[in-house]
């Protein structure tokens, strides 16, 4: 009789603890985006100069160019460390909106995870990447880049927004 209501009780039991696991995953974070009005020559040279920025930064670039829609997203940077929570990955997204008149609105995303593998943090195979705050430093750094490129003069005390 006991045993009939264990076999009864397991699927409920399984099915909690399945659904207790897929919620306790760290979803990705808000959104932390720089951006900045540049005036440019035209969309090609745009996303050239974007992609050198980049490139200029260590992120690889892949596939991830959409001509089309102003977007480019990079495949991960890794940066590796001997001890659990010390190691990252960044990605990179860049975006423009033309306003018209040779002027677009360029905004710059850098998401980052943390590695929390124990066993072998320096193995990319055993990583485990869990979300953090996106790191809005690393954005700032590469709009400025882009933006390098097209200001006749730079403003130390104008930060990008």
């Amino acid at each position: 009789m006991a045993m009939q209501k264990v076999l009864r009780l397991a699927p409920i039991a399984f099915l909690c603890l399945a659904l207790a696991s897929c919620t306790s995953t760290p979803k990705e974070p808000d959104a932390l985006w720089a951006e900045a009005e540049i005036q440019v020559g035209s969309q090609r040279i745009l996303r050239e100069v974007a992609v050198l920025s980049l490139e200029r930064q260590g992120f690889p670039i892949g596939a991830g160019i959409d001509p089309e829609g102003l977007s480019i997203t990079t495949s991960w940077r890794n940066h590796l460390a001997p001890f659990r929570g010390e190691g990252y990955r960044q990605q990179a997204v860049i975006q423009a909106e033309p306003l018209g008149s040779g002027r677009f609105r360029v905004s710059v995303r850098v998401k980052k995870q943390i590695n929390q593998s124990i066993a072998k943090p320096l193995d990319l195979s055993y990583a485990e990447w869990e979300w953090v705050e996106d790191d809005e430093d690393m954005a700032r750094i590469l709009l400025q880049h882009v933006r390098s490129y097209f200001a006749a003069e730079i403003d130390p005390r104008s930060p990008a927004r």
